[in-house]
């Protein structure tokens, strides 16, 4: 899933084949533990040799679109994910509903709608799958919980607080576990700031909260934002590393771009393992940031003569890391594979973001869930992946001449060479 600073703005493992003998020996990963006995994988390189990695099929193996109907029109798609039981769920954000298809994409239902009332929704965001197919849907307030028909359950309302413990009087569910508990966090507003500092990283305090929403126990707080100091209030540092998560039944994982690191914590937030791969910062140069300014006011700019020359020279001197970031966005599959999405400039203009659409292709490194980095996958161009399975990505895709559409690519795994 996406990292916090995208709602800041707002509010401010496939299933594995064994590895040859002989692959294995070349490229695994060193296993160590730290002094607290915390169990550390480094992959100083990937397990695929060139051209015998996985890719995604050259087209959708499934599109919900303009051509099925009324349902399958969309205008702003929050989230698509397969439950066990092959219905595919789609949170559409405009009309403030979620939209069931079958495993072939017809219509099943749909339920929601804008409103106050029971089953209604005055936002949407993530939804996460629960145990027995159910769904947990996600706003910025609260949770909606659905049964798998679609018939509205309950909604969860989280807290009380402690005075002052949060940034901001709400938190957003960060992971699931399939026991009913869930981990929250605040959003960092950049008000830690050491005394005298221009660039700083705030936290996110998190807690673990039970299936009514009651604190369980504050587990602490870890990095999720930088920030730049500004006239009035602190503004988040553009492309700046950024808190990633996501979860399993089992399993939350976190991390933050400053290193590729990525930490697994189980149901009693106990941190499990932490997986690192080699990475080294790639420093922004002035022709990249350039032509960067230059994509964006080409998309988005309205403003003509000196006004325009006025807006591009705030984009210039807007506040940028001296880095890109280790990793942007973060998916992981039910049987514990982990999708990173490589950080690229070159697609931020359609976003002005390193997580959203982008109109190059995007990169994605794939880590097996025993830790092992497999390699790169690269997905289509304005395809943004929401869900990832044992043999298929799904996300919604917006082609420059038509309207948003759910899209199910299937992953191609060659079966010699790289051993899966």
């Amino acid at each position: 899933m996406r990292g916090v600073r995208d709602v800041c703005r707002g509010v401010l493992a496939l299933l594995a084949f064994p590895l040859s003998t002989r692959l294995t020996a070349q490229v695994a990963p060193s296993v160590s533990r730290d002094s607290a006995g915390i169990r550390i994988i480094d992959n100083a390189a990937p397990v695929w040799a060139p051209g015998k990695g996985w890719t995604l099929s050259s087209s959708p193996m499934l599109t919900i679109g303009p051509d099925g109907g009324p349902a399958s029109q969309f205008s702003r798609i929050a989230s698509a994910i397969q439950l066990g039981n092959g219905l595919i769920v789609v949170a559409e954000r405009a009309q403030l509903q979620l939209r069931f298809f079958d495993a072939a994409g017809r219509h099943v239902r749909t339920v929601g709608g804008k409103g106050q009332g029971p089953g209604e929704f005055a936002d949407i965001g993530m939804v996460m799958p629960l145990p027995g197919d159910s769904l947990a849907v996600e706003s910025v307030r609260h949770t909606s919980i659905f049964a798998p028909d679609g018939q509205f359950v309950r909604h969860v309302r989280y807290g009380p607080f402690a005075p002052g413990l949060l940034q901001v009087p709400f938190v957003a569910v960060l992971g699931r576990f399939g026991n009913g508990t869930a981990v929250v966090g605040d959003f960092p507003q950049g008000r830690h700031a050491p005394r005298g500092a221009a660039r700083w990283v705030d936290s996110s305090t998190l807690l673990l909260v039970d299936q009514s929403g009651a604190v369980i126990r504050d587990v602490g707080r870890v990095p999720a934002a930088a920030f730049a100091a500004s006239v009035g209030a602190p503004t988040p540092l553009t492309f700046g590393p950024e808190m990633v998560h996501a979860s399993t039944m089992n399993r939350v994982y976190m991390g933050f771009g400053n290193d590729f690191a990525i930490r697994e914590y189980d149901d009693s937030w106990t941190l499990r393992r932490i997986i690192r791969r080699a990475f080294t910062p790639r420093p922004f140069t002035t022709p990249e940031l350039d032509a960067y300014v230059d994509a964006w006011m080409t998309m988005w700019s309205k403003e003509t003569g000196a006004k325009r020359d006025r807006e591009r020279l705030a984009q210039i001197n807007a506040p940028f890391p001296d880095a890109l970031p280790a990793f942007s966005d973060l998916l992981a599959s039910p049987t514990g594979e982990l999708w990173l999405r490589d950080a690229s400039l070159s697609g931020a203009p359609a976003c002005w973001c390193l997580s959203g659409l982008s109109d190059i292709p995007s990169t994605w490194s794939v880590f097996h869930a025993d830790g092992r980095w497999l390699g790169a996958v690269q997905m289509p161009a304005r395809f943004t992946p929401t869900d990832v399975g044992a043999d298929y990505v799904l996300g919604h895709l917006r082609p420059l001449d038509g309207a948003p559409r759910v899209v199910m690519y299937r992953i191609v795994k060659p079966r010699s060479g790289s051993g899966f």
